[in-house]
């Protein structure tokens, strides 16, 4: 139980090292399922596709015919140098010296995204789940999930400790309503595959909670 944004960013970062570690006490498809399912749980879609399906690397951009990291895939890697080097205020040396640190930093993040979508071919379930939920379909995005957390997950002596498809399922409830000031409990129950009580029910806490308003 905590703050589950920070460990999906963490699991990310160390996937290439635990894919390949003889001394991590969690398998490869452990990490993958955890990582992105603490996601799932307190990001938002443009992050979970940054970190799980996506990657920094498909977010880059041209600029000047230079690849540069767009500001959210910049934001977890450091000093922004992209700014330095739009400023002119640099001599050569130091100009050079910023374009190799963001170059490394580019790589760095491919390498870390790309090790993690590596692990998460190993879940193609959640995989699939993880694509659902960044494309917006959050009614099969739940639907995946509870199939695969039936089928497997609820065995997981780590995952049956926590609350993670609760939290996952209350993040979509906000992202799905945040838009609107009015909803029909039937229209959203038949997109989310929930029933008008359920969906009630579900609402009621992020209503008092102030999450929902």
């Amino acid at each position: 139980q905590g703050d589950y944004g920070a460990a999906a960013r963490r699991i990310a970062g160390m996937a290439a090292g635990a894919a390949s570690s003889s001394r991590c006490v969690a398998c490869a498809e452990d990490v993958a399922a955890y990582g992105a399912l603490c996601a799932l749980a307190a990001c938002g879609r443009e992050e979970v596709r940054r970190l799980v399906t996506g990657g920094a690397s498909e977010r880059s951009v041209k600029a000047n015919g230079k690849e540069t990291l767009g500001k959210d895939a910049r934001s977890d890697l450091g000093p922004d140098v992209d700014l330095l080097l739009a400023s002119g205020g640099l001599d050569r040396e130091e100009r050079d010296a910023a374009e190799a640190k963001n170059a490394s930093r580019i790589a760095v993040a491919g390498q870390r995204s790309g090790a993690y979508r590596d692990l998460l071919a190993l879940v193609p379930g959640i995989r699939e789940a993880c694509n659902l939920y960044v494309m917006g379909d959050y009614g099969k995005c739940l639907s995946q999930l509870n199939k695969v957390w039936d089928a497997e997950l609820k065995y997981d002596p780590l995952l049956a400790k926590t609350d993670l498809l609760g939290k996952i399922r209350n993040r979509i409830l906000v992202e799905c309503l945040h838009p609107y000031r009015r909803v029909s409990l039937d229209k959203m129950g038949k997109k989310l595959a929930m029933s008008p009580p359920e969906l009630e029910d579900a609402l009621c806490p992020l209503i008092r909670s102030g999450r929902l308003r």
